[in-house]
């Protein structure tokens, strides 16, 4: 028997889901303490690099939070704090412009950031630039994976009208 206990109406699958983002929420709020713990670390760069991850693993246990919040209002039939629903954006044709426009400079900052890349080559070794870089790299396709979403949809809407 689960010890999670799986709102009653969602499907197998839903409930297996919603088992799944509750343990693992719970899971990662114990991690939470380690990676602030570590984030204090007398050893600069250690506590830098710890206090990116938890900053990380707080927006995930949010997200976990929110996603189980979605599926618990599915069968309680009333509105919560989860996930958002699709539905159609107010201006689709000015949505899929600015999100075309936003993916233009993410893709311009990636080129950028390849760039410094090259440019501090000689010292990833010694300073934690490149494993910045790295990270704010990861971000940015981050970020166009969100916007080429985003239009996506919008493009959707538009064809529905």
């Amino acid at each position: 028997m689960s010890a999670v206990d799986i709102p009653y109406g969602l499907s197998e699958i839903e409930g297996e889901l919603y088992e799944h983002l509750v343990t693992h929420a719970e899971f990662e709020m114990k991690l939470m303490g380690k990676y602030e713990a570590l984030a204090t670390s007398s050893t600069p760069w250690v506590g830098f690099l710890a206090g990116l991850i938890a900053e990380d693993e707080e927006r995930h246990h949010r997200l976990y939070d929110q996603w189980a919040e979605s599926l618990r209002s599915l069968v309680q039939r009333e509105s919560g704090e989860g996930l958002p629903d699709l539905g159609a954006p107010d201006d689709p044709a000015a949505l899929v412009a600015t999100t075309e426009a936003l993916l233009e400079y993410e893709r311009k900052d990636l080129k950028e950031l390849r760039r410094l890349e090259k440019a501090i080559d000689d010292v990833k070794d010694t300073t934690v630039w490149a494993l910045v870089l790295e990270v704010m790299r990861a971000d940015t396709h981050k970020h166009i994976a969100i916007l080429e979403f985003v239009r996506h949809q919008a493009k959707l809407a538009q064809k529905g009208k």
